[in-house]
């Protein structure tokens, strides 16, 4: 992933709730607790996934 996107220190991309900041219609879930709480588990990412995916039609439908 580094090669298309930058990451701090700590290998973390910065992001908008799971939206990488640095590029449109990127998404990320699953990469940790920074994309949502315990994101990287599979009933963490459940807990996201609904919000993400709304995030997701709504960038969609500007397009």
């Amino acid at each position: 992933m580094k090669n298309i996107v930058s990451a701090d220190e700590r290998g973390i991309v910065k992001t908008e709730e799971s939206k990488a900041t640095e590029i449109p219609g990127l998404w990320l879930a699953g990469y940790g607790s920074w994309t949502g709480y315990a994101s990287a588990t599979l009933i963490g990412i459940n807990r996201n996934a609904k919000q993400t995916c709304n995030e997701i039609i709504e960038y969609l439908q500007q397009i």
